[in-house]
């Protein structure tokens, strides 16, 4: 049986990861610009720690979401008789950007101060 404990820290796991990994596609996305699966292999093969068991799926859910929240856009470009999105940082997108990186490494401060005053 699971205990709340455990629920807690799984949950909390996976929300971290979920905002990391949405702050990730959209840097890449405002340098870049690019089709999903070229970044799900960009990802794995830089070697992120936190990405090794990244799906195809993973990637494409979190476009989808970006998308629907108006930070993410895309184009059609065709790859000889196929068609493929390419998706790229919308000016909304790039704007929520420097708003993510700034709390990110605001937040990152605070939690190595909580750190290293909570637990010596």
């Amino acid at each position: 049986m699971i205990c709340k404990e455990d629920l807690f820290t799984a949950r909390l796991d996976a929300l971290l990861k979920q905002g990391l990994l949405k702050i990730t596609v959209m840097a890449h996305l405002r340098r870049h610009g690019a089709y999903p699966y070229e970044m799900l292999k960009h990802f794995k093969s830089a070697g992120f720690p936190g990405f090794s068991k990244l799906k195809k799926s993973d990637i494409y859910n979190v476009i989808k979401s970006l998308e629907d929240d108006g930070f993410v856009k895309y184009s059609v470009v065709m790859d000889g008789a196929r068609m493929q999105k390419r998706y790229q940082l919308t000016a909304k997108g790039a704007k929520v950007m420097k708003a993510s990186k700034r709390i990110g490494l605001k937040a990152l401060a605070d939690i190595r101060r909580l750190i290293e005053s909570e637990f010596k």
